[in-house]
């Protein structure tokens, strides 16, 4: 099951546009588990998914083989960023992190902080998908992940 507090996705868009510009994205900066830094702009060229996911969120656990396949079957044009908005500690001794492959980063401010709070998540899991150019291109659920929704997006523009 998903935690849901959903807002109408209307006034979500504006609130986001308003908030949060495809400027500031680009300049968000995080690390891995190791301590490598990332600068976001850094994966421009490609598709970004930010997959927002927590330790107790059964169903974000459950889409990490989705992701995985979805992934890898697009490596060529989108990069997966995981980011726990779990505790940092809880995120770095989590049994379900061995399962990621690709990015995996901590959101640092948990559900209303860091990224998580700028993007008025409302539920988990959620995907924030950002295009090859650094823009906003969609939000997205668990549904969308499995039923192609997001394939569709990765494909529009080859």
């Amino acid at each position: 099951f998903a935690i849901t507090f959903t807002h109408p996705a209307r006034v979500w868009e504006k609130q986001v546009k308003r908030r949060w510009s495809d400027d500031m994205w680009e300049d968000y900066t995080n690390a891995d588990k190791n301590g490598k830094k990332y600068r976001f702009a850094d994966f421009r060229g490609k598709y970004v998914l930010l997959d927002f996911w927590a330790n107790y969120c059964g169903a974000c656990i459950r889409a990490f083989p989705q992701i995985k396949k979805i992934q890898e079957k697009y490596a060529d044009r989108l990069t997966a960023i995981s980011l726990s908005v779990d505790k940092v500690s809880v995120w770095k001794n989590s049994p379900y992190e061995k399962e990621i492959s690709w990015y995996s980063m901590n959101d640092g401010g948990g559900f209303n902080g860091g990224l998580a709070g700028s993007y008025e998540l409302g539920s988990m899991p959620t995907y924030i998908l950002i295009a090859p150019d650094g823009t906003y291109k969609a939000r997205l659920n668990s549904n969308d992940i499995y039923n192609g929704t997001l394939e569709k997006y990765i494909s529009e523009n080859k």
